[in-house]
């Protein structure tokens, strides 16, 4: 393996804004990071001191065989599906997958575009880890002009710097650099590996922009008039907790079945907070809940209004 692979990334934020061509996303963002260490001991036999990394600490990073398999397959439905011809290309997959994500380590961490680049650059001639240009507490990223800009040059270092020989590659720079890291903004949302693979494909298919895995709530409001139950949702839940949130005003007694619509669980009675599990309580899929009085209680005279929300994972 050589050396100018080296996984170091601790931080990845990104947010890609439009691509002029239709396989390309159109407004996806996210936030990442990865510990250097142990990747670069991996490789090199050594851990270097990360003096001056620093970074987003609340998100976690895929293993980079991961994000390597999804490259691979990437290739597939360039070939396959897309029916493009093969290009050249210097840097391989290994090193795309590496380096971009150093990249938007600095970039993140309030490096300059030409900061950025300088940086990573050094690391891959054998000049060490760079230290970060601050500490940032919100991910904000750069436009995709610069990502883009960062692997033209990282193509010229291979070529002309490591001199290493062409390959071909149905993967464009444009397609290279947009789609690994939109994969990894669905990984480090929360999506696994299948999950971000199939979202990006399904873009690449003009199925449009997915959700990413992050937990969400969604609240819907509801009146209740009469003894008829109002129905609010649906929401679309992946396996993992549920947390519904019963809330309404008043001294009414007011149910709600959590579940599909073929059978549900009821909580209530009075403003309550339930966790479920998707799938040991429901199925993965479509959720919803009907609200209704409670008809064995006596109820206050007047309407009831409230809301329910859902925190879950979406699917």
């Amino acid at each position: 393996m050589s050396t100018g692979h080296l996984s170091t990334a601790a931080a990845l934020v990104f947010a890609i804004t439009g691509c002029s061509s239709s396989s390309s996303p159109t407004a996806p963002s996210a936030a990442s990071n990865h510990s250097a260490t142990a990747a670069v001991a991996a490789l090199t036999g050594s851990a270097p001191t990360l003096s001056g990394v620093s970074g987003p600490s609340d998100v976690s990073f895929p293993p980079r065989n991961e994000p390597l398999l999804f490259r691979t397959a990437l290739e597939s439905v360039y070939r396959d599906s897309l029916r493009r011809q093969a290009v050249q290309t210097f840097v391989d997959q290994e090193g795309t997958i590496v380096w971009t994500q150093e990249y938007l380590r600095y970039r993140v961490n309030l490096c300059s575009h030409a900061a950025a680049v300088s940086a990573v650059m050094s690391q891959i001639d054998g000049r060490g880890i760079q230290p970060t240009c601050g500490s940032a507490t919100t991910a904000a990223f750069p436009p995709r002009n610069e990502p883009f800009d960062f692997m033209v040059q990282l193509e010229a270092k291979y070529r002309d710097g490591l001199r290493r020989t062409a390959n071909p590659s149905f993967v464009d720079v444009e397609g290279n650099i947009v789609w690994t890291q939109e994969y990894l903004r669905y990984r480090v949302s929360g999506c696994g590996h299948a999950s971000a693979q199939q979202r990006v494909f399904d873009q690449i298919a003009g199925r449009g922009i997915a959700v990413d895995c992050a937990r969400r709530t969604d609240t819907f409001p509801f009146i209740l008039t009469s003894t008829a139950a109002v129905v609010v949702g649906p929401i679309q839940a992946a396996n993992g907790p549920l947390q519904v949130d019963l809330n309404f005003s008043g001294n009414f007694i007011i149910l709600a079945c959590v579940g599909t619509t073929s059978a549900c669980v009821p909580m209530g009675g009075r403003p309550q907070r339930h966790t479920f599990n998707i799938p040991n309580d429901f199925p993965a899929g479509l959720i919803q809940a009907r609200v209704y009085f409670n008809p064995s209680a006596t109820q206050p005279g007047g309407n009831a209004a409230g809301t329910v929300a859902f925190t879950y994972n979406p699917q």
